[in-house]
């Protein structure tokens, strides 16, 4: 895992700060809102997936197209990012696209958040955002394991069979 100390140097460094994003479908919503606040956005896209980002121009002062979105990681990537005063805003793509390991162990260029807590939005996880919630007491909704169990109207989240990132999810109310 990447140190803290270590990071916090790096940030100790900066005369300015820009918000960098991995150009996915989060993107958009993140930079728009680094511009409302005055700041300064680079997004990394995966080379055909660029159109939206010059698209909106507004919101994109820099544009880099890789032909995989994991060339952020390369060492002269990350320097460039350390040079112009970048945070990474990070969102599930960054851990799906990249991986934990690069994240923890590689990736060091400051981020928003927990490197260590990334990996608890994964439910297999046995520390996953379920056992922070409850370890908090914080109420979060019901989860049926088993769908003859709903019994009111529900929000259903369903693996999608292609990939193990993406989520699809639908309404469901049971009429008896």
């Amino acid at each position: 895992m990447i140190i803290r100390s270590e990071i916090q140097k790096i940030v100790n460094g900066y005369t300015g700060l820009r918000i960098g994003v991995l150009g996915s479908h989060s993107a958009l919503e993140v930079m728009d809102g680094a511009k409302d606040e005055g700041l300064e956005t680079i997004v990394f896209c995966q080379k055909g997936r660029e159109t939206p980002y010059q698209r909106f121009s507004r919101i994109a002062d820099e544009i880099i197209i890789f032909k995989k979105f994991n060339e952020i990681s390369i060492a002269k990537n990350q320097k460039m990012l350390r040079d112009t005063n970048t945070i990474i805003v990070p969102h599930r793509s960054l851990t799906a696209y990249l991986g934990y390991k690069t994240i923890e162990n590689t990736l060091k260029v400051p981020i928003f958040g927990n490197r260590a807590l990334f990996q608890a939005e994964e439910r297999n996880n046995k520390k996953n955002q379920y056992y922070l919630l409850k370890k908090s007491r914080i109420k979060y909704p019901k989860i049926f394991k088993n769908p003859k169990d709903i019994n009111k109207p529900a929000i259903v989240k369903v693996q999608e069979k292609k990939t193990q990132i993406g989520k699809s999810i639908f309404y469901c109310i049971i009429i008896f």
